[in-house]
């Protein structure tokens, strides 16, 4: 297979274990090319003008700049990459920021090699792909969830 018929990626994570392991777990995927990593956001955009790449994955909670800011920094100057966002947090709100911050997909770090790849999949034809637990918590906010609201009883009356 040709690198130019590949699936270009670039992982950012501040932990080198992860960016590794994310490496080893794809490196027999031959539809997918690994173009680059960085353990420091601040230097991404530097490496991105340096490469093609096609999907970014990038973890949420770093030093120095967060997933979010990242993401909207790419999506800025680079809208043609997608980005995956990939975190050990599931909570709605952080899902939330990605989706603003213009992310095409989102999977907790838990996952299996199966869900990554077919997340990367997804992202390179075009569409958008959530983790299952992260389609959990976000149909949450589309429920009527009466434990979390923030008014009394009394106050609803």
């Amino acid at each position: 297979m040709e690198n130019a018929s590949k699936i270009n990626l670039f992982i950012i994570d501040d932990h080198q274990l992860v960016v590794d392991g994310l490496s080893s777990l794809l490196n027999n995927e031959e539809r997918f090319a690994l173009v680059g990593f960085c353990n420091q956001p601040k230097e991404v955009m530097a490496m991105l003008e340096e490469r093609q790449v096609d999907i970014l994955l990038t973890d949420i909670n770093m030093p120095e700049m967060s997933g979010v800011e990242l993401t909207r920094n790419v999506k800025k100057r680079f809208p043609q990459i997608k980005v995956l966002a990939l975190s050990m947090y599931g909570e709605r709100q952080v899902i939330k920021e990605m989706i603003d911050a213009g992310v095409s997909g989102y999977i907790l770090k838990n996952t299996g090699k199966k869900e990554l790849v077919e997340a990367l999949d997804k992202l390179a034809s075009g569409h958008t792909f959530f983790g299952d637990e992260v389609t959990q918590e976000l149909m949450k906010s589309f429920k009527g969830n009466e434990d979390e609201s923030h008014l009394t009883n009394r106050e609803v009356r």
